[in-house]
């Protein structure tokens, strides 16, 4: 009986252990862009781009000088951020006049906009500020990508 449930005890220890070595070695590395169903978050607007927060090892490659914004990772040239001229490691450092601190807020106030509403960018490029307006489209606000990790809010597609 002792044997049965050491064995049990044993195996309930053993699983637990591999769930969370699991879990620890399926994390992108950094650097990764990810992007989120709108099934998990809703539908809504779209912009086209995947972004990721801004960290301190990064501000001196970006030209920044404070931690804030969230920088471009990728654009789609075919989507509104494209056709507006947002490149690839620009910084998104203000929408509509406000300041982002995070994807989570960027991405949640790109969903609260509708699709078709003109919004304007302060962007950081190179170091240099600029005001980029684009027109949002309708549909999804975070496409599904390759690797999607909805549990890391640091990056993401909208």
């Amino acid at each position: 009986m002792r044997k049965s449930i050491l064995k049990a005890m044993l195996s309930v220890a053993i699983l637990t252990i591999g769930a969370y070595a699991a879990q620890a070695f399926s994390s992108q590395p950094y650097g990764e862009s990810y992007g989120f169903s709108s099934e998990d978050l809703g539908g809504g607007s779209y912009l086209g781009v995947d972004t990721r927060d801004i960290r301190t090892d990064r501000l001196s490659a970006l030209k920044l000088k404070e931690e804030h914004g969230v920088e471009v990772t990728l654009v789609d040239q075919d989507a509104p951020a494209g056709k507006a001229g947002i490149r690839e490691h620009d910084v998104i450092l203000t929408l509509n006049g406000t300041q982002v601190e995070s994807v989570e807020q960027l991405r949640r106030m790109i969903r609260e906009i509708p699709p078709g509403r003109v919004v304007t960018l302060g962007i950081s490029r190179d170091g240099q500020p600029m005001t980029i307006k684009a027109q949002l489209a309708s549909g999804s606000v975070f496409q599904v990508c390759g690797a999607c990790d909805p549990a890391d809010a640091s990056h993401a597609r909208y």
